[in-house]
């Protein structure tokens, strides 16, 4: 028998051919979804009033169970791949909904029944409410990651809903604020509806910040930064249940928000901080494997703790400090 016969009779011999394992099916769709799901569809076939309780309900439940499931079990399925540019969409999305801000005065003086210089100047000065909105998110909250943890994640991101929703609802009573710009006194529910908003929109701003890891401020902004929101938002309730002409409302809360700001921000700059403007959208490159990042043109090499930020504090004798990072001017950008 010739040789090349039999090594191929005796490779065909020992080789074995192994079938290929069968896909693994999917796993059924978790049964809170599905019953969400079935109650969203439901609640079409019955009347408004009902619905909105069915929807109330669900979202209720959907967050209270989110959260005792991160708060008691550690799941976060989202914490492994947080990252700069997901805080950074948290972030763009807060300023598309504070768009509303501007859509509410544009409603407000389109449906005005007399267009004078009171109207006008009514609104123009409610859009600086949504400015404060701006600042006050930014520069104590916004593009700073929050700390690793089931418990700070799930803070940080359910606290973004009242905050959202309340910068919507302000946005709403622009419209009738510059509608009833005439009035010696503004309307009982546009007022509180206001004035509302904007404490929980300061709530969820303190809330959130809870979150972040230590180092974010020196020690002196993060002491005050609760206390300075709270007395905001008390100053802001007066304001609402005076319910002075609507000028005067919006003029106040505008002031108040700003004040809050400037607080926060000249206290940074009581601790020692400075100007450093870096590229827009640096990250932190300790939690990235601590090389420069780059972001457009201009390549941003970061100190160690450094989280999209534009000042870095200074030591009392002026050495360069890295231990804290702040934003005081973020809205500004």
């Amino acid at each position: 028998m010739p040789v090349g016969s039999t090594v191929a009779r005796g490779r065909s011999q020992t080789t074995t051919v192994t079938s290929s394992p069968a896909p693994t099916p999917p796993p059924p769709p978790p049964p809170g979804m599905v019953t969400m799901v079935l109650a969203v569809l439901g609640s079409a076939f019955v009347g408004a009033e009902a619905r909105l309780w069915i929807w109330t309900i669900l979202l209720v439940v959907w967050i209270g169970g989110s959260l005792v499931q991160m708060f008691r079990s550690g799941a976060i399925g989202l914490e492994e791949g947080l990252s700069g540019s997901f805080v950074e969409r948290f972030g763009f999305f807060t300023i598309i909904v504070l768009g509303e801000v501007v859509v509410g005065v544009v409603g407000g003086i389109n449906h005005a029944e007399e267009l004078n210089a009171l109207t006008l100047a009514t609104g123009v000065i409610a859009l600086t409410i949504g400015y404060g909105l701006w600042w006050n998110y930014f520069d104590s909250l916004g593009r700073r990651i929050p700390q690793l943890g089931s418990r700070s994640f799930g803070t940080w991101l359910f606290a973004h809903l009242p905050l959202h929703m309340a910068i919507a609802a302000g946005g709403a009573a622009m419209v009738s604020l510059v509608e009833h710009a005439g009035d010696g006194r503004t309307p009982a529910a546009t007022a509180w509806l206001l004035v509302g908003s904007v404490v929980v929109a300061l709530a969820g701003i303190a809330m959130a910040a809870r979150s972040l890891p230590d180092g974010e401020f020196p020690p002196g902004v993060l002491r005050a930064q609760l206390p300075t929101f709270a007395v905001a938002a008390v100053a802001i309730l007066a304001v609402g249940a005076a319910r002075p002409s609507p000028i005067i409302l919006v003029s106040a809360v505008s002031v108040l928000l700003a004040l809050t700001w400037l607080r926060l921000f000249t206290l940074f700059l009581a601790e020692g901080g400075r100007l450093r403007v870096l590229e827009h959208g640096a990250i932190n490159p300790e939690r990235f494997g601590g090389h420069a990042v780059t972001r457009g043109r201009v390549p941003c090499s970061l100190s160690p703790v450094t989280n999209t930020q534009i000042l870095a504090p200074l030591r009392s004798r002026g050495e360069p400090n890295t231990r804290y990072a702040g934003d005081p001017l973020g809205g500004l950008r």
